[in-house]
């Protein structure tokens, strides 16, 4: 029997990808779909909330995949001299525009208003900083 190829340190390894990629969904299910599920004790909403929390692992998932692959691509090019500023220039280039539109969706776009169209689908109320910064447009 052989055994498999071992993978040169500077090929994409495409299921890691796929891993991040469902913990990131992960994330998105406990943000947005756990607060949906209600909070009736013995209700099936209740019990798939129950369940469905243990989704907020995924962040944990998403920061353990981060961290190997970023330490393999700092260990790939640790003979380069320019090594942190070109790591630093390609992260900023890759992290900053997605940044600025998420902040800029989620204080003046739809994404705004989400706690209050989750609190209207749940029957729950706000608490009262949410309720205030929306009352107040920020």
């Amino acid at each position: 029997m052989n055994a498999p190829a071992p993978i040169a340190s500077s090929t994409r390894v495409r299921y890691l990808d796929g891993l991040r990629g469902i913990a990131i969904g992960f994330v998105l299910i406990h943000h947005f779909v756990v607060p949906l599920l209600g909070n009736v004790p013995g209700s099936p909403g209740a019990y798939a909330a129950a369940i469905l929390t243990l989704s907020y692992s995924g962040v944990d998932l998403f920061f353990v995949l981060s961290g190997y692959l970023i330490g393999g691509i700092l260990l790939d090019h640790r003979e380069s001299p320019r090594l942190f500023t070109m790591f630093y220039v390609r992260r900023a280039a890759r992290i900053l525009p997605l940044a600025v539109l998420c902040v800029d969706g989620t204080t003046h776009g739809p994404l705004a208003q989400w706690p209050l169209t989750v609190a209207r689908w749940t029957g729950r109320p706000l608490d009262y900083r949410t309720a205030r910064i929306i009352q107040e447009g920020r």
